[in-house]
């Protein structure tokens, strides 16, 4: 069993407030690093600012099969994307 923790910390921000256009995380720069983690052992916890869903640009995801493959292997890893829906906040 690996030692290692890793906390990592996503936004909750989902609105640009000038435009009101939809915006979040960029799903990639979640997915890259949280597989090379987990690949190595490590345990990885998400947490975003407010707690709860974390908001996804729109624009950082693709239909499966047209993603980074990171990505596509995140939106279909069912924990992890329960990891995202349903994160701690940052107290």
């Amino acid at each position: 069993m690996n030692p290692l923790q890793i906390l990592i910390i996503a936004t909750s921000h989902a609105v640009i407030s000038s435009t009101g256009e939809p915006t979040g995380l960029w799903i990639e720069e979640l997915t890259t690093p949280y597989y090379a983690f987990t690949d190595a052992g490590v345990e990885v916890t998400i947490a975003s600012i407010d707690g709860g869903a974390v908001p996804i640009d729109p624009r950082s995801q693709k239909p499966i099969g047209e993603n980074a493959a990171s990505v596509d292997r995140f939106l279909q890893d069912k924990s992890a994307a329960m990891a995202i829906e349903n994160t701690p906040a940052v107290e």
